[in-house]
């Protein structure tokens, strides 16, 4: 299927609807759309600035970014964005619209909000992009409906976009392109392909974070907590890791470490204010959903258990063994008390998933370099 970048915005932006990423109401969408109107006024600012070949880095904060963006600043080439309050709709945006609208007049007024949403997304970057005269960019976004259109924007004013594997796919990291993406391996590479992704933009950089934890050795960190659970916020199956864990909290240390914007209110199980990554080092088994954070412990050689309540999410764990895969309370129970009293080695090819012998950073640096020439 040929498809130009405002349609693989607008599947992927259906996908992260389907997946409950996105939801607009009825108020908001409203607003969106006459804002949509007023931010076409703001393209008269869109005037043309000198190319240079400076190469920026969207700052993320929280980890795994806080280690990724260390590990990059060593590279003197990068420069650090942070993305500020502003908009500018880029002419070229306006002039997409007015064809697709003559082209699909139909269409565009069905699906007026998803224009307004990509409009409102793209004007923001698009202002800090003019702010700093950026031409090359670097962003860890293939799960944003409007990556796609957003190197429209950057190739169309002779520059790149340029996206670093942000974690394990969902179904909703879907029909993107980027100038090129880096991703963790050929297993991830055919998961965003058969997703609908552009097969051409896939370079094999392996994964800079797995790179760096790859040189702990776990050996040389005491056992703190017998389990550690990383909490994803309200998704399904929370309740129950959170009623078998009260269980066990008498005879056995939990870790309980919250994600920062989706809490839950917890009396019985103390929050843990440390950092992930040591967390992880001092933990003994690792409780996840189908969070990254199990990809991370499986480096660190700790035992994981992914419970995954919603036979759904079965593919975003598709990399796990069936023996670390768990579908009821009853299978947890007996799992974990298993994994208490026994030692084991799960057998998996980490390499293959994340290819450990390369260097991500040199490989994403010279691919860049190629196109600064």
């Amino acid at each position: 299927m040929q498809m130009n970048d405002i349609n693989r915005c607008y599947f992927q932006y259906k996908k992260s609807i389907k997946s409950g990423i996105i939801y607009f109401g009825i108020i908001k969408s409203v607003l969106l759309v006459l804002f949509f109107f007023i931010l076409m006024l703001t393209s008269l600012l869109d005037f043309k600035s000198k190319k240079n070949k400076k190469i920026w880095i969207i700052k993320y904060s929280k980890e795994p970014y806080d280690t990724i963006n260390k590990i990059l600043a060593e590279e003197k080439i990068f420069n650090f964005l942070k993305i500020k309050p502003g908009f500018i709709l880029p002419k070229v945006f306006v002039l997409d619209f007015f064809h697709f609208f003559k082209l699909k007049p139909f269409f565009v007024i069905k699906n007026i909000v998803f224009f307004a949403a990509l409009a409102f997304k793209i004007s923001r970057y698009y202002y800090n992009i003019k702010k700093n005269n950026i031409y090359f960019l670097i962003v860890m976004q293939e799960y944003s409906f409007y990556i796609s259109y957003l190197t429209t924007i950057m190739e169309k004013r002779g520059g790149k976009l340029y996206n670093i594997m942000h974690g394990v796919p969902g179904k909703y990291y879907s029909f993107f392109r980027c100038s090129k993406c880096f991703v963790w391996s050929d297993y991830f590479k055919k998961i965003y392909i058969r997703q609908g992704a552009d097969k051409n933009q896939f370079i094999i950089s392996g994964s800079i974070f797995h790179q760096f934890i790859n040189k702990f050795n776990s050996k040389n960190y005491k056992i703190k907590y017998d389990i550690c659970y990383p909490l994803e916020g309200k998704v399904d199956g929370f309740e129950d890791v959170l009623d078998v864990l009260i269980k066990l909290r008498k005879s056995i240390s939990i870790c309980i470490k919250q994600h920062p914007r989706y809490k839950v209110n917890i009396k019985q199980l103390k929050d843990n204010k440390g950092n992930t990554l040591y967390n992880l080092l001092h933990s003994n088994i690792i409780i996840a959903h189908y969070s990254t954070i199990l990809l991370d412990a499986l480096v660190l050689n700790k035992k994981v258990i992914s419970y995954i309540a919603n036979k759904n999410y079965l593919d975003y764990v598709s990399y796990l063994p069936d023996e670390c895969i768990v579908t009821s309370i009853a299978e947890l129970e007996k799992k974990l008390n298993y994994l208490l009293n026994n030692r084991i080695k799960i057998n998996i090819d980490i390499n293959y998933l994340l290819n450990l012998n390369k260097n991500a950073v040199k490989i994403i640096r010279e691919e860049i370099e190629k196109d600064l020439i």
